[in-house]
C-alpha cells in the first residue's frame, strides 16, 4: 500500500510563523476612540479603521473549510479586501 500524502493543512500549519501577539486591529480596538476624539478622522479613513477591526471576525462572516483528504474541517472568517489592511496585504504576499 502507497503512503497517504500529508495533508495540505498539516504541511501549511507546520511552516506557518507564529502569530504577531499584537495586531494592528487590537491598537485600534484599544486605542481608536481616544484617537478619534483628540484628533479629526475624515469618513474614509474612519472606514479603513472599522474595516481594520472587523477583518477574519465573524462580523464579515465565514465560511467552512473541509479537508478532502481527511476530512478535517475548520471555520474562516471573511476578510476585509482593504488595501490598509496588513492581515489583507500579508495573505497576498504569501501567494506570491
Amino acid at each position: 500500500m502507497a503512503p497517504r500524502s500529508a495533508c495540505a493543512h498539516l504541511v501549511h500549519a507546520e511552516e506557518a510563523p507564529e502569530p504577531a501577539h499584537w495586531e494592528v486591529a487590537d491598537i485600534v480596538r484599544l486605542y481608536g476612540d481616544s484617537y478619534r476624539q483628540q484628533y479629526p478622522v475624515s469618513p474614509a479613513q474612519q472606514q479603513v479603521l472599522e474595516a481594520l477591526v472587523a477583518c477574519r471576525t465573524a462580523q464579515l462572516g465565514g465560511h467552512e473549510e473541509r479537508c478532502r483528504q481527511c476530512g478535517f474541517t475548520r471555520y474562516a472568517y471573511n476578510s476585509c479586501r482593504n488595501r490598509h489592511c496588513p492581515k489583507c496585504q500579508r495573505s497576498i504576499y504569501r501567494s506570491l
